[in-house]
């Protein structure tokens, strides 16, 4: 067999170590290649999305019942009665009336809006003008429809009876808005002279709302 001359091993050894240095150098170009995209390291990344909304102040109140209708009667003058007192039914019976409707309902008022609310209330006329006669009178009584529906530290509620007219009167400072409590009964009497011109009597109470 023919000897292989130190060149030839020479050369063959230079051959190879270019070769183990490409390799190396090509090995190397992939590695770095693949940490600029690929990392071993465990990644985590949260994000947030949000739900937004806005609740608008609403300062609103209703009439539930909204109607007091005391029918058609007169005053018992053959019993010597000078005036009829009609009454709704959370106060006093009513006296010296023949034929009328005994105490119906009383006016319900509720705060269906989403504060609390101060409610002042009035007539659309005197009752002189809507009752006439002698000494025609119109009131008013407030209560609680609902257990603690006007505050009973800060909502002064009127329970006993007051002149209603053409000025504004308040009725309840601070009026809840909390369904379970929202809203008050408005008792009404009519005082009806003898001496009232006959007729339909119709007249209106506007409640107004503040918020507070």
């Amino acid at each position: 067999m023919e000897e292989i001359s130190n060149k030839t091993i020479a050369a063959l050894l230079v051959v190879a170590m270019v070769l183990s240095l490409s390799g190396t150098f090509f090995s190397l170009n992939k590695l770095n290649m693949l940490q600029k995209g690929v990392t071993g390291y465990a990644t985590a990344y949260n994000d947030n999305a949000t739900a937004t909304l806005s609740l608008a102040s609403v300062t609103s109140i209703t009439y539930t019942t909204n109607a007091v209708d005391w029918g058609t009667g007169s005053v018992d003058t053959s019993n010597g009665f000078t005036e009829c007192n009609l009454t709704t039914s959370g106060l006093a019976a009513y006296s010296g009336c023949l034929n009328f409707n005994a105490q119906p309902a009383p006016l319900v008022l509720e705060n269906d809006g989403t504060v609390n609310v101060k409610v002042n209330i009035t007539a659309n006329e005197t009752p002189s003008s809507w009752i006439g006669g002698t000494n025609p009178g119109f009131y008013f009584v407030g209560s609680d429809n609902e257990a603690g529906s006007c505050d009973a530290t800060t909502g002064n509620l009127v329970t006993t009876e007051t002149a209603l007219s053409t000025t504004e009167v308040t009725l309840c400072a601070n009026l809840s808005y909390d369904n379970a409590n929202d809203a008050l009964n408005l008792d009404l009497k009519a005082q009806v002279p003898y001496d009232a011109p006959t007729g339909s009597k119709i007249v209106k109470v506007t409640a107004y709302a503040e918020a507070i």
